[in-house]
């Protein structure tokens, strides 16, 4: 045989996937979710708490029409910028929407517990967003609340009149036209926006349902964060396409517990879900440790498709996982490994067959989706022959144009024939793709990439760590799962080690967001280095896994168990005695101390995860709490502070709930808004309640009382006043007004003294309508307002002014003013903007207190305002009147 005829025989590492059928390409996403909205399912939402909500996908399209309205009236084109960062997944689907009908450019930006000012920040620099979408306060960062989008909106909505017109068309868009920015990790720190267009999307969702046999009738489930690229692409736009069911749960649930994705499978007949590597192993464990007593009773043959991908996939791993399951109905073909990246727009690649080869080194992650064809190449990016290991490239209609405003990094990542490099390692067989490394120096821990440089620079800037000596490393742990190894060199030893270990940890998790599994202190002649300096961390990562480091790990681990705590350092009631047990059971240490940080003794998400979980049938805490609070000392000093909190808190905050969740149903009503009036008191000449006042109206008595000129002498009339011929001996007097229970309001009797009748006489009627309504204030636990306003104060003016040198004997108050005490409680028991306020603050009220003043017609105001204000929602209840 000849060289040409040889290297003719040979074949090459290319393969192609199907070709994409033209149909994919002449529909958008607009009519992707338009065709859904016509049938009758959508998503199902799994909180944190269990707790589950539902969003149609024809209600989601109505939502985010409005955020579409609300974000043209702030002026935004299309191509404008926008960045997501909600925590709510209701509200982070509404407004993805609302961008994609208005052609706006949502990025999704995480809601980290860590550095998420800098990482937005950053992201503003990088994007130029023209807005911030957000369900939370953000210091120092301009952004727009999703609830004022969809209120405002809501408003507009209403108007009966409205005209058709106004509602502006959705965007018609170029399917090459940028559609969404995903954020991926930049190997300066910084994020990279991946511009993915409508074709990218709409090639991604055709592969991802074809290849895995998706349809209408399946039933996803995706517990991975939303910004993600599997998340957003596989298991959301996927099945809007489909316009199948999908069930969306909170990831601090299944990190919790990850026998909750199971029991949510089970419960909801789930049929394709996915996750990373690491949740198989967390299932792994989890499962191994229950007795048979407590095994679960699942019924787990409704899975068809089960996804494992954006880490290494561990067969080892995935094979435990199906031999533990199996007795439950779990099928041996279900798990499916996959590649993909943000930039080919998720999974290009899935393993039909994977079960077969369970015993593999390297793990086969399938053939390419239509559209899109892989290649492995040498380093001149010359193909080579199948089966070789290589630089793997890919093509097709999924992979990203590059990255946003950062065109020198689209330089390196595109080839001069259009191949984009993937920056992974791997070999083409019977056209199954199996990946076996990383061209770069990149860890990938649950999913996320870190750069060990960027490790390594934080490393080197804390005072202790000797220079040029530092490495970041992947090594693997026991489970296989890819973690952190630090090393490094340093002259400390003993306590001085130990304060410089915790230091390294937590200054690498605060800025990146993962701790080191590993931080182990080495000489400089145990780095390896290439002839011109640089650091060989293949080579460190491979002679971890022959164990050359245990000792050392170990010495490390001894240093902090032998280390002496202080009385200071020792638990000191019940709660840090449970803290302190919990905490060595999940980081697995013999000594803990109150004062030590949980990041800096080996700390990371995951373990926090497992903290919540064992703490939250004790306690009410969230993960968010726990990394406000990471000593023991400050979490229990909370939780004791919580714990004996009084029933006026635990009530205010089961208003705010109740309120917000009658507010939200008032504004949702499109037709009858009527306010029922439940209770009414008052107080006129002649009539001392509402009964009296009606009868003497429907009687016809005069309430109006004539007095003798003696009787108008002895009230203190001046003689000459009573006999001009002007004066009228007549007025409409209420009874009893002196008769004030002062004990029952809380008040001395100077201060009842000095207190305006007026004010008086308003906060006993606002007890006796309440009284009227059946409701107890102190007890009550929605939200009442209150508005109110009074007429001139004559007892100022008449009584106290005259009288102000008696008021209190140290102040001179011939001028009355608040530089005095005396002046100070005159002022605040008189001045009318004190009234609704004070009848608030003694009624317990916990909505607004709003004085009016519009002369004649306050009272009718008050009533107006009142009106208004049950009507959006803002409290549940409310009082309104007038006194004079």
């Amino acid at each position: 045989m000849n060289k040409l005829s040889e290297q003719a025989s040979i074949n090459l590492s290319v393969v192609h996937g199907a070709v994409l059928p033209s149909s994919v390409l002449t529909t958008n996403l607009r009519q992707m979710l338009e065709r859904a909205a016509n049938s009758s399912t959508g998503i199902v939402f799994v909180s944190e708490n269990n707790t589950t909500d539902f969003l149609a996908y024809r209600d989601l399209l109505a939502a985010a029409e409005r955020i579409l309205q609300g974000l043209r009236q702030l002026g935004l084109q299309p191509q404008d910028r926008v960045i997501l960062q909600l925590h709510n997944p209701r509200h982070f689907f509404i407004c993805l929407w609302g961008c994609f009908l208005g052609g706006f450019v949502p990025i999704p930006l995480g809601v980290e517990l860590t550095g998420e000012s800098r990482k937005l920040q950053q992201t503003q620099e990088l994007c130029n967003a023209a807005v911030v979408i957000t369900d939370r306060v953000l210091e120092n960062i301009p952004t727009v609340q999703v609830e004022d989008l969809l209120l405002g909106d809501r408003e507009a909505w209403a108007e009966p009149n409205r005209p058709q017109e106004e509602n502006q068309p959705w965007h018609e868009g170029n399917l090459d036209d940028l559609a969404v920015l995903l954020l991926t990790s930049g190997s300066t720190g910084k994020p990279k926006g991946v511009m993915l267009s409508a074709r990218n999307l709409l090639a991604s969702i055709y592969g991802m349902a074809t290849v895995n046999r998706l349809t209408q009738q399946d039933i996803t489930l995706n517990w991975m964060p939303l910004e993600h690229v599997a998340s957003l692409v596989m298991f959301h736009l996927t099945e809007v396409f489909l316009g199948c069911q999908q069930i969306q749960v909170k990831s601090e649930l299944i990190l919790q517990n990850p026998l909750q994705w199971l029991n949510l499978i089970q419960q909801y007949r789930v049929t394709t879900t996915w996750s990373p590597n690491f949740a198989y192993n967390l299932v792994n464990e989890k499962l191994s440790k229950l007795s048979d007593r407590v095994k679960p009773d699942w019924d787990l043959s409704c899975l068809r498709w089960m996804g494992n991908g954006a880490e290494a996939v561990v067969g080892k791993t995935t094979k435990h996982f199906l031999e533990l399951l199996a007795p439950y109905g779990l099928s041996p073909t279900v798990v499916s490994p996959g590649y993909g990246m943000s930039e080919t727009t998720s999974g290009i690649a899935h393993s039909q067959d994977f079960y077969l080869h369970l015993d593999r080194e390297f793990v086969s992650v399938g053939a390419p989706i239509p559209g899109v064809s892989l290649r492995i190449v040498d380093e001149e990016h010359q193909v080579i022959p199948e089966g070789e290991i290589g630089l793997l490239q890919v093509q097709g209609e999924t992979v990203t144009t590059g990255y946003y405003q950062q065109p020198e990094l689209n330089n390196e990542i595109f080839t001069d024939d259009g191949w984009f490099n993937t920056g992974d390692l791997g070999f083409l067989k019977s056209g199954q793709l199996t990946i076996t490394g990383r061209q770069k120096d990149v860890i990938i821990i649950n999913g996320v990439n870190y750069y060990n440089h960027e490790i390594e620079t934080i490393v080197e800037a804390i005072a202790g760590v000797n220079i040029s000596y530092t490495a970041a490393c992947g090594v693997m742990d026991v489970n296989q799962q890819e973690q952190i190894a630090v090393f490094f060199h340093t002259d400390y030893q003993g306590d001085e080690l130990r304060g410089l270990i915790n230091t390294i940890r937590r200054d690498v998790f605060t800025q990146t967001g993962v701790a080191p599994a590993y931080i182990i202190p080495v000489t400089p002649e145990t780095i390896p280095k290439t002839a011109i300096g640089k650091i060989m961390r293949s080579q460190l990562s491979q002679r971890f896994a022959t164990g050359e480091f245990k000792t050392v790990i170990s010495e490390v681990q001894e240093l902090f168990n032998q280390r002496n705590l202080s009385h200071q350092d020792l638990p000191g009631n019940a709660i840090e005695q449970r803290l302190v047990e919990v905490w060595r059971q999940v980081l697995k240490l013999d000594k803990i101390g109150v004062k030590d940080n949980f990041f800096e003794l080996g700390g990371n998400s995951l373990l926090l995860m497992q903290v919540l979980s064992l703490l939250t049938p004790e306690y009410d805490l969230s993960a968010v709490l726990l990394f406000q609070h990471p000593t023991i000392a400050a979490l229990a000093n909370y939780l004791y502070s919580d714990l004996h909190s009084n029933l006026h808190s635990e009530r205010e905050s089961l208003a705010v709930q109740q309120g917000k969740r009658r507010g939200e149903l008032r504004r949702q009503a499109t037709g009858n808004q009527a306010i029922a009036i439940i209770g009414m008191s008052c107080r006129f000449p002649g009539a001392n309640n509402l009964n009296e006042f009606w009868s003497n109206l429907c009687h016809g008595v005069e309430s109006i009382s004539f007095f003798s000129d003696q009787e108008i002498i002895n009230s203190g009339v001046d003689k000459e006043l009573v006999n001009n011929p002007n004066y009228v001996k007549a007025s409409p007097i209420l009874e009893d007004i002196e008769n004030f229970d002062a004990d029952f309001w809380g008040y001395s009797p100077k201060e009842a003294q000095l207190l305006d009748p007026q004010q008086r006489l308003f906060m006993e009627c606002a007890w006796s309508s309440l009284e009227d309504a059946g409701y107890d204030p102190l007890n009550y636990q929605g939200d009442i307002s209150l508005y109110g306003g009074a007429a001139t104060n004559t007892y100022l003016l008449n009584n106290i002014y005259p009288h102000r040198h008696q008021i209190d004997r140290q102040d001179d108050l011939q001028v009355m003013n608040l530089s005095s005490m005396g002046g100070f409680q005159v002022t605040t028991a008189n001045d009318k903007d004190y009234l609704t306020t004070r009848t608030s603050y003694k009624l317990n009220l916990t909505g607004s207190s709003v004085n009016v003043q519009t002369a004649c017609s306050t009272s009718l105001v008050t009533v107006h305002l009142a009106c208004q204000s049950l009507i959006n929602g803002e409290c549940d209840m409310a009082l309104a009147g007038g006194v004079s």
